[in-house]
């Protein structure tokens, strides 16, 4: 998928350089006005006591305090607690507003001796209530309502691109099974013919026709569902794999590491298939000496990783650090990327070859 590239660029967990600047942007309109407001009650009600210098010594410190300890809850509330619900953050909110208050007193209050003027405290006990904790209790509960409310739009977005992007994923899919299903008998038919008329000396040939059918079968069969299990995945990439060593002989070695606890796994159909291609492709039909495919599938955490790797010569990860060349690379990404919001991680595989990794989960 593609994304705004303008100010899109993380920070902190998933802070924007965007969402920085905004937030800075509201900071400075906020503080304007509370400086306006400052400066026009103090000089009409206290008779020149607090002069300009005092009020923009206090609208400094005030930004500056609010926003060092507005960030740490903002990484906690929309990072770490991301996919908590809404009342669990709001009992957390109820937990930091008292402190962030209580925090903003002290940090101002040593500001305020470290510059060397006068706080409202030491003037009028109603005005320092108003202003140490009245005032920074209302812009906790401004600035995170508007964070709340940028955060809910901003998943929404997300939900709706997700939705519309599937949605056309959906067509193609419907579009190319309709294609699949031009007479898809036929093809059996014609292949079980074939395997028929040979003779039986000649079994292993009888073998390679019985596995291409069983290819074509589970392609017709993947085109009309969303998701199979893994172990059917890797039935049909065994098959893949074993047509292709006929092909090269000696020089493809396969090996396979599967996690038994993993195999009920439900993940899009045909999602493999693009990345052994590849293997073989640009990895092991150019060597001479080819190569090893291995293909992991292991438990880790709440996910299974998925990894596929080869020793051939292909080329060098960073080939495809901005784009893949390939349709079925191309296909196998948007897939991960929309389904689960997860990317392909490619790496320079030891002694040679590529290394292709990605989570799917559990769940």
């Amino acid at each position: 998928m593609n994304q705004p590239s303008f100010l899109s660029k993380r920070v902190i967990g998933n802070i924007t350089e965007l969402e920085i600047l905004l937030c800075f942007l509201f900071y400075i309109a906020f503080e304007a006005v509370f400086y306006l407001a400052l400066y026009l009650t103090t000089y009409s009600k206290a008779q020149h006591v607090y002069s300009s210098e005092f009020t923009g010594w206090y609208v400094i410190f005030d930004f500056i305090i609010k926003a060092l300890l507005t960030l740490p809850i903002w990484y906690v509330v929309f990072n770490k607690l991301q996919q908590k619900s809404i009342l669990y953050k709001l009992l957390l909110h109820v937990l930091g507003l008292p402190l962030f208050v209580l925090a903003w007193g002290a940090l101002h209050k040593a500001s305020s001796d470290w510059v060397g003027y006068t706080r409202f405290y030491k003037m009028d006990s109603k005005t320092s209530v108003w202003f140490d904790y009245y005032l920074p209790m209302v812009f906790y509960l401004i600035q995170f309502g508007i964070f709340h409310a940028y955060h809910f739009w901003k998943q929404s977005q997300q939900q709706l691109q997700k939705e519309k992007e599937l949605l056309q994923l959906a067509f193609h899919s419907e579009v190319n099974a309709l294609k699949a299903q031009i007479q898809p008998h036929f093809l059996f038919n014609t292949l079980n013919s074939i395997s028929a008329s040979v003779p039986p000396d000649q079994e292993e040939t009888r073998e390679l026709i019985a596995k291409l059918a069983d290819t074509f079968r589970f392609s017709l069969k993947s085109s009309q569902l969303d998701l199979v299990p893994l172990q059917e995945e890797i039935s049909f990439i065994q098959n893949c794999l074993e047509l292709e060593q006929y092909r090269f002989k000696k020089r493809l070695e396969v090996q396979f590491d599967i996690d038994d606890r993993v195999m009920d796994v439900m993940i899009p159909p045909m999602l493999l298939q693009p990345i052994v291609e590849n293997a073989i492709k640009h990895g092991i039909a150019p060597s001479v000496k080819g190569g090893v495919i291995k293909l992991a599938c292991k438990k880790e955490g709440t996910n299974v990783r998925i990894a596929i790797s080869d020793t051939g010569v292909g080329r060098l990860a960073s080939f495809y650090d901005k784009d893949f060349e390939g349709i079925g690379l191309k296909n196998t990404s948007s897939r991960l990327w929309h389904h689960y919001r997860e990317k392909i991680q490619i790496e320079d595989n030891v002694p040679s070859g590529l290394y292709f990794s990605f989570l799917i989960p559990i769940n």
